[in-house]
């Protein structure tokens, strides 16, 4: 069984409705492709950004080699945030599922979960926050704490999908990685493409040594190194 099905049975155990996790996480394809990528470049260090309640990150932590380290940031909204349009209420925070979840599966040792935004939260997530009696200026912005597990081999980006903060996680995230990382980028099709993909059109406008591919729903950015674009030309 790959390890996105036991991850995806171990939160439809917990109660989450199946179409919530359909349309919020990375589905078995996705999944079964950043597992491919992983086995072959065997990351140390790995970076999430926008974690939510860790479907990704389960599977991100059992792929990787034992001796790897996962990094996750995300800010620990309420899980209703995103949840209430499938009638599904919880007002608990995502980490508390997150931590469950690395727990479960034995691999909590070999990930590091921090609370807060990796760049400044944009003003569609700070509305949603404010209507669920949340308080935005109570979420950290932690990037920099981020550069203290760098260089990263691999990150995951799945957080703010708004077109400025697509950008700004890019921007900061580019110096915290190693020659030949491998940015990976969630929801690159549907509505969410069109910010997405603008964040990164901006961003490889002010760093013209990276390149990007695009595979249906997931964004490869990468810099021009011999290895990496030899991977990317083979598997894409």
């Amino acid at each position: 069984m790959h390890y996105w099905q036991k991850v995806f049975d171990y939160f439809l155990e917990q109660g989450f409705p199946e179409a919530l996790l359909r349309f919020v996480c990375i589905n078995l394809y996705e999944a079964s492709q950043i597992s491919a990528i992983i086995e072959r470049i065997k990351p140390r260090t790995m970076l999430e950004i926008g974690t939510f309640i860790g479907l990704s990150t389960g599977v991100l932590v059992q792929t990787s080699p034992p001796d790897s380290i996962l990094v996750c940031i995300d800010p620990n909204l309420p899980v209703n945030v995103l949840s209430e349009r499938f009638h599904y209420f919880e007002s608990r925070g995502s980490l508390w599922f997150v931590r469950n979840m690395l727990e479960h599966f034995e691999k909590l040792q070999k990930t590091v979960v921090l609370e807060g935004c990796f760049t400044p939260m944009s003003a569609l997530y700070r509305d949603r926050l404010l209507a669920h009696g949340g308080n935005p200026e109570s979420v950290a912005v932690i990037g920099e704490s981020a550069r203290d597990f760098a260089p990263y081999d691999l990150v995951f980006v799945d957080g703010d999908h708004n077109e400025e903060s697509v950008y700004a996680d890019l921007s900061l995230v580019c110096h915290y990685i190693s020659e030949d990382a491998l940015i990976i980028l969630h929801d690159l099709s549907g509505d969410w493409g069109i910010h997405v993909f603008g964040g990164i059109r901006k961003f490889l406008h002010e760093h013209p040594e990276f390149s990007v591919r695009i595979h249906e729903n997931l964004g490869f950015l990468f810099r021009r190194s011999q290895h990496i674009s030899a991977l990317m030309k083979e598997l894409y």
